[in-house]
């Protein structure tokens, strides 16, 4: 009996699992640790093996590492974050090239979904007082509102890791 696409199913579990607590990290604290990016680049060398060689990871690992030059620069440019750019790198890894378009489609949407709640949440939010706003732009709205963009990066991920296992 072939073990391996057991092995495998299992692996991907764990991307999944740990993109969720990557996700849940990012909206408690608006920082994802390095652990997760890393557990999730770690793992992707065993999902190679056990996926039975089927994977272009030569090719994954060149696109990931792309993902990263164009992250730092966008992290240098205060647009990202660093854990972002990270998590990010690690998940491009197991979407590959034949899921990088889903993945970054899926990815968008919800953070474009994202981005029109907490627009909406802070249009609806009480009218401060003068108090509140010598501390605030002229409309009580803090000068840089961020995003738990880690949310997005991992819905992405569970979208691929949805795809490996079906």
């Amino acid at each position: 009996m072939d073990l391996a696409p057991i092995v495998d199913q299992g692996l991907v579990i764990a991307f999944a699992a740990l993109c969720l607590a990557s996700a849940y990290s990012d909206f408690r604290t608006m920082k994802i640790p390095n652990r997760y990016s890393i557990a999730i680049a770690l793992l992707y060398p065993a999902h190679v093996v056990a996926s039975g060689g089927d994977v272009e990871w030569l090719r994954a690992v060149a696109i990931a590492a792309g993902f990263l030059v164009v992250g730092i620069f966008i992290f240098s440019r205060g647009w990202l974050g660093a854990g972002d750019v990270k998590l990010m790198s690690a998940t491009v890894l197991w979407a590959g090239q034949e899921q990088l378009p889903y993945f970054l489609f899926v990815m968008g949407m919800t953070a474009g979904a994202m981005t029109i709640f907490l627009m909406l949440r802070q249009r609806l939010r009480p009218t401060p007082s003068p108090v509140q706003l010598s501390s605030n732009d002229a409309l009580g709205n803090d000068a840089k509102q961020q995003m738990p963009f880690g949310l997005a990066i991992s819905t992405g991920a569970l979208y691929v890791a949805f795809t490996l296992l079906v």
